[in-house]
């Protein structure tokens, strides 16, 4: 991944050469064939191998977007990196080669409101020692050793 911080650029702020960008296929293909007249990026990142990304675009005759905009649209966007991180986390995507199951991501869910492994299980109509098995493969996966160190992790500690 590039970068490790928080950017917001406009197409045309000096960022890539925007004369010669124009002129290309991909301009045309992906902008000028799409009715878009100027985009904003905005991009953070989740860990050292995700980053979000996200695109706003003005279409048709409106006027470029202003400095102004791109502050507003970086403003409005700053906390979703949070949000991002954890719809991630929660689904096992950043960390592990594959994402949770659902039941083990109902599992995480119930671990971080504090409930024992028998509410849980009982919650989720299982035995105590099928859970319990759950619970072992989901600190594993996560590489903690117990509820704690998953909060702290859950919580970006």
């Amino acid at each position: 991944m590039g970068s490790t911080s928080f950017r917001a650029h406009r197409m045309r702020d000096g960022w890539i050469p925007f004369g010669e960008f124009r002129r290309s296929e991909h301009y045309k293909l992906h902008y000028t064939e799409l009715g878009i007249s100027d985009r904003i990026w905005v991009s953070f990142p989740l860990n050292a191998d995700t980053e979000s990304v996200f695109l706003i675009d003005r279409t048709g005759s409106s006027p470029h977007f202003s400095k102004r905009d791109n502050g507003l649209v970086s403003a409005a966007l700053r906390g979703v990196r949070e949000f991002h991180r954890r719809l991630f986390l929660s689904r096992g995507l950043l960390i592990g080669d594959s994402p949770l199951s659902p039941v083990s991501r109902r599992i995480v869910q119930k671990l971080l409101t504090g409930l024992t492994e028998k509410e849980i299980a009982l919650s989720l109509g299982q035995n105590t020692a099928t859970t319990h098995k759950y619970i072992k493969a989901i600190y594993e996966k996560f590489g903690v050793n117990g509820r704690a160190a998953l909060m702290s992790l859950w919580l970006g500690g």
